[in-house]
């Protein structure tokens, strides 16, 4: 089954190019800072990301995004913390900037 997933994030004396470098982390891993929606791109708030994953279960699919993220917080020796939310088949998303 299809299901996506949102992370927001903190991170402990974080600098900017440790936000830079778990970015791009996060990417590698399914998990973007901008999404393309319809005819536009969008940039997510600071501290969130989105991903599209193909998995079992919604609880596998947040257990695996979540195992992902704690690693790439380790690899790159950062500390943190994190939440991660997986919707189901009928996922949606809107954005604006007021």
């Amino acid at each position: 089954m299809n299901f996506a997933a949102t992370v927001s994030f903190t991170m402990k004396n974080g600098k900017s190019e440790d936000y830079k470098k778990l970015y791009i982390e996060l990417k590698k891993v399914g998990l973007d800072h901008e999404l393309e929606g319809g005819q536009r791109k969008v940039t997510l708030p600071e501290t969130t990301v989105y991903g599209k994953y193909i998995g079992e279960s919604v609880e596998a699919v947040r257990d695996h995004v979540r195992e992902e993220v704690k690693k790439t917080y380790k690899t790159l020796k950062l500390s943190g913390e994190f939440f991660v939310a997986v919707g189901g088949e009928l996922t949606t998303w809107g954005h604006n900037t007021v």
